[in-house]
């Protein structure tokens, strides 16, 4: 898992800007999954994290009056870039009601520069819909924002157009809250994780991740 999740399986080795697919990339670049850190996710139907992510929706689009039905939550935690470039800590929160309203948090903690090509934002495989965080470097994701919260980018990815250290930023993640670890061998893509409810990705829907 280079930073990204796909909707299909893939396998990629960093950044590939020529892949046509639809793709929401916390940081796509070349991770090392193999020597340090975790990869892990949560789901919620109810509980802590549904009015965690009610709450921050509203807070940070007021009028939105947005009650979550269903949160993903995958975190890389103190992950290596490739070629051993330093730590990063990030995280992406899916986020959807009972109106098939979706949203995407993108959270970063430190993040050092990254010698090689990447991305940070969303794709559709069409290219009709886009978006890629614009920072002159990886270590600006930290500190700069779409919602007034450094460190944090917040996207609606329905059908509708989006309006437009920090760890305490990050949603809970961990075994001690529950996540299910990804494999360390698996560099590149994960297996298919089953959603507990449907996500709306710009006029798709889709029930597994990878």
């Amino acid at each position: 898992m280079d930073g990204f999740l796909s909707f299909e399986y893939l396998y990629t080795d960093g950044y590939d800007p020529t892949l046509s697919k639809d793709i929401i990339a916390p940081l796509w670049t070349d991770i090392d999954s193999y020597t340090r850190g975790n990869i892990s996710y949560e789901q919620a139907t109810n509980g802590s994290l549904i009015e965690l992510a009610t709450n921050e929706l509203n807070r940070m689009f007021p009028g939105l009056n947005f009650s979550a039905s269903w949160v993903f939550v995958a975190t890389w935690e103190k992950m290596e870039f490739e070629p051993d470039a330093g730590e990063v800590t990030f995280q992406v929160v899916l986020i959807s009601d009972s109106k098939n309203r979706s949203y995407v948090l993108m959270n970063y903690g430190s993040i050092p520069p990254d010698p090689l090509p990447w991305m940070a934002g969303y794709k559709t495989g069409n290219n009709m819909y886009s978006f890629s965080i614009q920072a002159s470097s990886t270590s600006s994701l930290s500190s700069t924002s779409n919602v007034g919260i450094p460190g944090r980018w917040a996207f609606r990815v329905d059908s509708a157009v989006s309006a437009s250290p920090p760890p305490a930023l990050f949603y809970p993640f961990g075994s001690g809250v529950g996540d299910t670890l990804n494999p360390l061998s698996d560099d590149g893509s994960s297996p298919a994780i089953n959603l507990w409810r449907p996500f709306s990705f710009f006029r798709r829907t889709y029930t597994k991740l990878y």
